[in-house]
């Protein structure tokens, strides 16, 4: 009797076992199945936009006039112009302490800096390829070139306070 007490606690373990794997066995099927139609939708999407693209590309070599291709290209550069701006006023509040620095931060964020002709510089999103000349930006509605030089010269004096209150106020003349 003792034995059979014995085998009917080991198989109701078993059933048990045998269940929670059945359990996780359906799960991973089931993300396998999701992320296998993902992956087709995905495939497909791109086949019917490199299709579109490759249309497109042929009207334009054509000649043809395309509004729509042209309104959708305004609508992006007006959209990372928007973002590009926002991410300006973003680098312009925090510490700038060079021109490179801030270059390396718009860099982090997607953009390269393009210096083409002599006092013309542009800033490219290279994702879009959408350019913008510096003088046409204006984070905070302001000129965006005079807050970058305030940016930097904000942050050095911050640091110059800084190494001047750590120093116990050396450096600060009397009245």
């Amino acid at each position: 009797m003792e034995k059979l007490a014995e085998l009917a606690q080991v198989n109701t373990a078993a059933a048990e076992q045998v269940k929670t794997l059945q359990k996780q066995l359906s799960t991973s099927e089931g993300l396998k199945q999701g992320h296998f139609g993902e992956l087709q939708t995905v495939k497909q999407q791109s086949e019917v936009m490199n299709r579109g693209y490759d249309r497109a590309a042929v009207q334009y070599a054509e000649g043809k006039d395309m509004p729509e291709f042209r309104q959708f290209g305004q609508q992006v550069i007006a959209e990372e112009k928007t973002a590009l701006t926002g991410h300006l006023e973003q680098i312009l509040k925090g510490k700038v302490t060079t021109g490179e620095a801030f270059i390396e931060q718009l860099s982090k964020q997607g953009y390269q800096v393009e210096r083409s002709t002599p006092g013309k510089t542009a800033i490219v999103h290279e994702e879009t390829g959408a350019r913008f000349l510096t003088t046409e930006l204006r984070p905070n509605e302001q000129a965006f070139g005079p807050q970058l030089k305030a940016a930097i010269e904000r942050t050095a004096q911050q640091a110059k306070s800084q190494s001047q209150s750590k120093g116990g106020g050396i450096g600060m003349g009397s009245r």
